[in-house]
């Protein structure tokens, strides 16, 4: 192991300490989701999006103000409808006829944490206008590049696809999202506390902390330097060369998965951005845990949020949600670890 510097000590422990604090904070308000809460930070210190899936009611849309409470991050939130165009986000171009020029109206996207909510609400036209601000943190309008905010982050959340009125999100679309986090029901008594929190603050008239319902220290954790500082310290986490084959024989074997029958697993394995993401959540697995290096657990921890928006099963097989998780713990299982 190479050894590791007083700086790296120093600012692994205030990120961990920081994302700590976040973290606690998050869990009071959103109740017993201890697993969606992490992978989401773990997207943030990554600076990558990420596609939150559930059925209404969850508490996807609250989380996410939350993030960008404690992060004291600009906000903005975009409900994804049939009729929405595409220049509803990104902005359009316009003439001014007093001063006989074109000028720009930015749209929502200039932000620094975008919620695109129910994102599978609208047709592949408007789920596309976030490709170029995803990919190149950027929009073009007017034949001009327009930078974005920074940090900046897309979190989409999405209704399970066998519900109606819902389109699928393109393959090259879902590919941009580094990670897919699955939030399932609460339990009965996490439930409970929600509904009683809800009935308590049913009338409330103002944001900020009292419309997230948060009780206690309210204020911001850290702000977008601070965001900023946190994601350098991501990324000197150390990777040994042995793991980031690792995650390339993981991808790889999605390629070329074998048969079932007559039939063949999966109709699309992960790509070359996969193997990428594996890494950046897999450093920041590690940061979150207070380590120096990736770990072989650290990749394996991360993979299933990184695999299950990339692999898309052969239709003849008639997959769900399960049978899809239950391949990738099986993948993990079955490459060997260096």
């Amino acid at each position: 192991m190479p050894e590791v510097s007083t700086n790296l000590v120093e600012d692994i422990a205030w990120a961990r300490h920081e994302m700590n604090k976040l973290r606690e904070r998050l869990g009071v308000v959103v109740l017993e989701q201890g697993q969606a809460v992490d992978s989401l930070l773990e997207t943030m210190l990554s600076g990558g999006h990420a596609l939150l899936v559930g059925v209404p009611g969850v508490a996807k849309t609250l989380l996410c103000r939350a993030l960008a409470y404690y992060l004291d991050l600009q906000f903005t939130r975009v409900q994804f409808t049939p009729d929405l165009l595409p220049g509803d986000i990104t902005g359009s171009e316009f003439f001014d006829g007093m001063r006989m020029e074109w000028n720009v109206n930015t749209g929502p996207i200039f932000t620094q944490l975008f919620l695109a909510d129910e994102i599978n609400r609208a047709p592949a036209k408007i789920q596309s206008a976030l490709l170029e601000a995803m990919q190149e943190g950027q929009v073009t309008l007017g034949g001009k590049s327009i930078k974005l905010p920074t940090p900046f982050m897309v979190i989409a959340t999405q209704n399970p696809v066998e519900m109606e009125g819902v389109y699928p999100l393109p393959e090259a679309q879902q590919d941009r999202f580094l990670t897919r986090i699955d939030i399932g029901y609460p339990p009965a008594l996490a439930e409970a506390r929600m509904a009683t929190a809800n009935a308590v603050n049913h009338n409330h008239t103002e944001r900020g902390a009292a419309y997230l319902g948060i009780g206690g220290d309210s204020r911001p954790i850290l702000d977008s330097t601070g965001v900023t500082r946190m994601q350098v310290a991501r990324s000197k986490v150390v990777i040994d060369e042995r793991l980031a084959l690792y995650s390339v024989h993981l991808a790889q074997a999605t390629r070329e998965a074998s048969l079932v029958g007559s039939h063949r697993i999966l109709r699309l394995g992960a790509g070359p951005r996969a193997t990428q993401a594996m890494l950046l959540m897999a450093q920041a697995h590690s940061l979150m845990r207070g380590g120096y290096f990736v770990l072989p657990e650290d990749i394996q921890a991360v993979a299933p949020g990184v695999f299950r928006h990339r692999l898309i099963p052969d239709d003849s097989l008639g997959w769900g949600p399960s049978d899809l998780d239950g391949y990738i713990v099986d993948l993990l299982n079955r490459v060997a670890i260096p």
